[in-house]
């Protein structure tokens, strides 16, 4: 998209015209491997209302790719985002001011609008690294302190999702509509899946780990894409907003001064793969994509801290917690569908260790290519060695935890 053009829509999206003055100042968009299947344009916008006061936004400002939009999958994740931005988030916030909460869930950017034609779709946020907010490097794995800030986060989300149904089945009904399962996505991306899977069991065996290369293969023997999609359309109970998303690049830290081990906040980015299902969903991924053997070994610790803390949530929100998600059944839930965080951790450690300049272009798939092609072509791993540690940690932890 030109420039004009890009200036144009935040203008339309802002309503220009209602300012006395209005400036838009472009600051650089976003890099290959920070976003797939969107572009983030960044701008200072500078206005001025009828006090003729000047105020300054710094934004963040998300749409569809142009030559993506076209394709049917694609558009539905993008209107997916923007109905979380404008009803779900609002949904949320109006339960927590109903029901007095003084630290609120807002974990997500800010959103100040949303605009939709036959053209375009874009989201405009917050521009969070104006806050001091960032990505964590996604070749390192994160410390225990970046665990519980998350699954913190994710308690409350949840919690949210189960105190809505508990005392408004109806109105979360009718926000759990707008995000159905699609199998069609699946489908799409059987072959990508079937790449990925194939080159993890490659270098498990390349890394004289056969016992779980072998593990792996019997796991998924039913074929992968089966096995997503059993987990996915299982019979769940309760059910939460779920993220769906949990990979390193989805969230954004703060942190005080130059200490980067001890994150004070956290932001949850990109709300495309929404879905209604179980918690574990999102603690799974986040869990298995971003931790070493280290961070692994607590995964008791860090299940029990998330359910202290959605119980305390839960119990603020007027809900007794104990009924609503005792902490049996989110070990329940984990032991079933934490396959879906794990598998996705396994097809996609490798996006952590290649450059920039190698970053598949989903633009590619406007030309006709298929997805896994164009997501699974050949790149160059910086680290193979820690690739491997990696993936060997995760599908080690993942067996031995289905024995405990």
């Amino acid at each position: 998209m030109q420039t004009h053009e890009i200036v144009s829509w935040i203008r339309k999206s802002l309503q220009a015209d209602d300012y006395i003055d209005f400036r838009v100042e472009l600051e650089g968009k976003n890099s290959a491997t920070e976003g797939y299947t969107s572009d983030m344009v960044y701008a200072k916008i500078t206005l001025a209302g009828a006090d003729r006061k000047h105020k300054q936004l710094n934004l963040a400002i998300k749409f569809g790719k142009k030559t993506l939009r076209q394709l049917p999958m694609i558009k539905e994740v993008y209107m997916k985002e923007i109905y979380f931005y404008d009803k779900v988030m609002k949904v949320l916030e109006d339960f927590q001011n109903e029901k007095g909460i003084a630290e609120k869930f807002f974990g997500v950017p800010y959103c100040y609008k949303t605009y939709v034609d036959d053209k375009i779709e874009i989201i405009i946020l917050e521009n969070l690294s104006k806050r001091g907010y960032e990505l964590h490097r996604r070749d390192l794995t994160m410390n225990l302190q970046h665990y519980k800030i998350v699954f913190k986060n994710l308690a409350k989300f949840h919690a949210l999702s189960l105190a809505l149904r508990n005392k408004n089945e109806e109105l979360f009904n009718e926000i759990a509509k707008h995000f159905p399962i699609n199998d069609n996505i699946l489908t799409s991306c059987k072959e990508l899946f079937d790449k990925k899977i194939a080159f993890a069991i490659e270098n498990l065996r390349e890394s004289h780990r056969d016992d779980l290369a072998d593990k792996l293969e019997k796991l998924l023997a039913p074929g992968i894409t089966n096995k997503i999609r059993e987990t996915v359309h299982a019979s769940v109970d309760p059910v939460v907003i779920a993220h769906f998303d949990g990979h390193c690049n989805n969230f954004m830290f703060k942190y005080e001064k130059a200490d980067k081990e001890t994150p004070i906040e956290v932001a949850i980015l990109d709300w495309q793969a929404v879905k209604i299902h179980s918690p574990a969903i999102d603690l799974s991924y986040f869990f298995y994509s971003v931790g070493s053997k280290k961070e692994l070994s607590e995964q008791k610790y860090l299940l029990k801290f998330y359910h202290d803390q959605c119980s305390s949530f839960l119990t603020k929100l007027g809900c007794n917690a104990d009924d609503v998600f005792p902490f049996s059944t989110l070990m329940d839930h984990w032991k079933k569908y934490s396959f879906y965080g794990f598998i996705y951790a396994c097809c996609y450690m490798d996006f952590n260790y290649f450059d920039d300049d190698d970053a598949p272009n989903l633009d590619d798939l406007a030309d006709g290519n298929n997805i896994a092609d164009v997501l699974s072509k050949t790149i160059s791993i910086k680290n193979l060695d820690l690739y491997r540690k990696r993936l060997i940690a995760i599908v080690e932890h993942y067996f031995d935890d289905r024995f405990e």
